[in-house]
């Protein structure tokens, strides 16, 4: 599959190179953040970032697989964040060509994962990068329906799904979560139901303390 680069307001997005390697470890070192996600190691060092791009960005674009972007504040900015849409990936032989592709992987599912510096937080950053990849998502990969989980208590990722207006589900088990179960707050995203203004009527039946929230 083919690096898109995205481009919304105030937001652009690239998929990470070795360049954004001191920029992400240090992000991924702030207090907290590696904390809330199942992903980042704990501690977190630059060889941890360069392994991240190169041994799982790079080959997962390569494949087609997953579909990883930096958060950018400006075209050539570096990198205070990262979004995706991940572990979707689906083989079809050239025989059963689909969405106009001979053969391949397709994404009829994703899942969206996040993650924001603490010093580009409470702007609309993450909203706005998280609704251009779930766009690219519907329109490019055409896939069908898009997931999102998050620790229970993760207020600003939540306030984030729901402004894109992901339908709350409820809390599910999470049972590898470095190395042990925990809750997490479960939502999806069908085709057409992506919020793309802030007129569009924000889903209810989230948590009192994500519905109650101003934007992230």
């Amino acid at each position: 599959m083919r690096q898109a680069v995205l481009a919304g307001d105030g937001v652009w997005l690239s998929a990470p190179t070795v360049a954004d390697v001191p920029a992400i470890a240090r992000c991924c070192q702030e207090p907290g953040l590696a904390e809330m996600t199942s992903a980042i190691p704990i501690p977190f060092a630059e060889a941890d970032a360069r392994h991240f791009i190169t041994e799982t960005v790079e080959p997962e674009w390569a494949r087609g697989t997953a579909a990883s972007w930096a958060v950018r504040l400006s075209l050539a900015g570096e990198a205070v964040g990262m979004v995706g849409l991940n572990g979707c990936g689906t083989y079809l032989p050239p025989v059963e060509p689909r969405h106009g592709r001979d053969g391949g992987f397709v994404f009829d599912h994703a899942e969206l994962g996040y993650w924001l510096s603490a010093r580009a937080r409470s702007r609309g950053i993450m909203t706005e990068a998280a609704r251009l990849v779930c766009g690219f998502g519907f329109e490019k990969l055409h896939v069908r329906g898009i997931r999102w989980r998050a620790l229970v208590g993760n207020v600003p990722s939540a306030r984030v799904a729901r402004r894109l207006g992901f339908r709350f589900d409820g809390v599910e088990v999470f049972d590898d979560w470095r190395g042990r179960d925990v809750d997490v707050w479960a939502a999806s995203l069908g085709s057409g139901e992506l919020r793309v203004s802030d007129e569009d009527p924000l889903p209810d039946q989230w948590p009192s303390e994500v519905a109650a929230g101003v934007r992230p």
